[in-house]
Parts: C-alpha cells; sequence; structure tokens
C-alpha cells in the first residue's frame, strides 16, 4: 500500500468503510433480536423454574452476576477514606479532568500524556 497515492488511499478507505456501515448495522439488527430471545429465553426458564436446558443445536444456561450500582458517589468516597479501602476504586484515571489540569498548567505527579495519533475519517 506504500506505493499508492493519497488519493487511492482515501478512496480505499472510503469503500472498506462504507462496507463496515453495511455489516455494523446488520450486527446491530442481529444482536437486537439476540437480545430479544435471551429475554424470552429467561422469561420461559424461569416460568419452568429451570437454570439449564438444550435441544439438538444448543445447550443455554442462566448465569446470574452481581454487579455494584453507586447510588452515593460522596458516601463511597468518604467509607474509602476513612476505612483506607482505595482498593474498591480500579486503576484508571478520569481523562477529562486530566486535561483540564493541564489546560491550567496543572500536571499530577506520576502522570504524562501521550499522544496517539490516528487518521480521522468522514465521507463527503
Amino acid at each position: 500500500m506504500t506505493g499508492q497515492t493519497a488519493n487511492e488511499l482515501i478512496n480505499r478507505k472510503a469503500d472498506l468503510k462504507e462496507k463496515m456501515d453495511v455489516i455494523n448495522k446488520e450486527k446491530s439488527e442481529l444482536q437486537a433480536l439476540v437480545d430479544e430471545i435471551d429475554f424470552a429465553l429467561l422469561k420461559k426458564m424461569d416460568s419452568e423454574d429451570v437454570t439449564r436446558t438444550a435441544n439438538q443445536r444448543a445447550s443455554v444456561s442462566i448465569n446470574e452476576q452481581t454487579v455494584w450500582v453507586v447510588n452515593d458517589w460522596d458516601a463511597v468516597e468518604k467509607h474509602a477514606i476513612e476505612n483506607d479501602e482505595v482498593s474498591l476504586y480500579q486503576k484508571r484515571l478520569n481523562s477529562s479532568a486530566l486535561k483540564e489540569k493541564a489546560a491550567l498548567g496543572e500536571l499530577v505527579p506520576g502522570v504524562e500524556p501521550k499522544i496517539l495519533r490516528k487518521i480521522n475519517f468522514k465521507a463527503l
């Protein structure tokens, strides 16, 4: 591809993006149908009081996972600070807050910016 002109590369990218857009749309539509079927299966299996069932093509089972929803961040932060429980947090920083601090000339120790470069593409 290095021997191609920028014009040829842009056209090739546009062609591929159009194909991907069609496939992604179809994938979204198929995922919506899969989600509907999963919901129907959950209702059916619950009504039959089973957690596993199968036919000739596949087996299905209900998997339950507990997820934690924060409804009071102030209370969580207070608890974490008072009990030294920083393990409650994931090791990920808020990119927007860091950008704001950098714009004000404030840097956070132990953190440095890294510039990621990519091609932005918009069909005309």
